[in-house]
């Protein structure tokens, strides 16, 4: 059960990134190339100008790159807190009945000595 949930999540994650990157982000990819594409027809700048053309060109793209792998880190980050929760409630809960059994039994057992005297 716990591994079709994780398998559940994990393929909606993938479905969730290919949306993005066929929505936005090949957008933004192939604008940096347009982009450096015009640079590279600059035959009057210098080299080094035509260079930071280029890299200009590539900035949008590496900021969405980024803030995309912090957004899927933040969110396997929160993911792994909330199954660590549930793994501790689950454990108290055990833990308690167990217990609550165990008292149980202790008073049953308790009961038939003093039943029995």
């Amino acid at each position: 059960m716990i591994e079709q949930q994780k398998q559940r999540i994990e393929m909606e994650i993938t479905k969730q990134l290919d949306d993005l990157d066929r929505n936005v982000l090949r957008k933004m990819q192939a604008d940096m190339h347009d982009c450096a594409a015009r640079c590279c027809k600059d035959t009057v700048s210098s080299m080094d100008t035509v260079q930071q053309c280029v890299e200009r060109c590539s900035v949008p793209a590496q900021r969405a790159q980024q803030h995309v792998e912090t957004e899927i880190n933040s969110f396997n980050s929160r993911l792994q807190r909330c199954v660590m929760d549930c793994n501790d409630t689950i454990k108290d809960k055990v833990l308690d009945l167990s217990s609550r059994f165990f008292k149980s039994r202790e008073i049953k057992s308790k009961t038939f000595f003093l039943d029995g005297a």
